[in-house]
């Protein structure tokens, strides 16, 4: 068991009791029981209907892509698969994608965990993958139509700067999903990729 995993858990504990008020002076029978404090933490780990959203992106998948690198310039193409399952009890969706890259059409791999933090209500999609050493992690919510659209900052080597993103996933029925994502210029959102992805059958 890792230091880092105990160290959360026990802060987890450690909030569970304050919130009941309990103070050294107060009477030890207003602490919580491990019965309450396991009770609370089940209920806090239970998936809820915004997890039941995510499932619509379960599956396999093939995908075709296109990245504007250069303004005016004609896009990259891209190809691949992604597979996206539930892990964690049901509160993570683990997504492993794999391809084609960019122009010289190396090998594409990358990893990501979409989940909902129902503490601050808010979608979270972490994302790492084979053509940089620096993950990604987005915070997102459903607009008036329906879309997923997660928001975040990484670094542009082109730029070599940090740049603010936007990454939309639109649902067009039960089989195709398309992602657009966008940095913003200005304020202005420029479009960097769009990826098609069809339901494997």
């Amino acid at each position: 068991m890792s230091t880092n995993w105990t160290i959360k858990t026990a802060a987890i504990v450690l909030a569970l009791a304050s919130g009941v008020g309990q103070s050294r002076g107060e009477d030890a029978k207003s602490s919580p029981s491990p019965e309450e404090i396991a009770k609370a933490m089940a209920e806090f780990a239970k998936p809820g209907p915004e997890h039941k959203r995510l499932d619509a992106l379960a599956g396999k998948w093939t995908y075709t892509g296109k990245c504007w690198m250069i303004p005016g310039e004609p896009p990259i193409e891209m190809k691949g698969t992604v597979e996206r399952k539930w892990i964690l009890n049901g509160l993570f969706l683990e997504e492993r994608m794999s391809g084609t890259g960019f122009a010289d059409g190396s090998p594409f791999e990358s990893f990501g965990l979409l989940g909902y933090d129902m503490h601050a209500k808010k979608y979270t999609w972490t994302f790492a993958c084979n053509m940089g050493p620096v993950a990604s992690n987005g915070v997102g919510r459903v607009d008036a139509s329906g879309k997923l659209v997660f928001e975040s900052t990484c670094y542009c080597p082109l730029e070599q700067k940090e740049i603010t993103a936007r990454d939309e996933l639109r649902f067009e029925g039960k089989d195709k999903v398309v992602m657009e994502s966008y940095k913003m210029d200005n304020g202005k959102p420029v479009k960097m990729m769009e990826i098609v992805a069809a339901r494997q059958k």
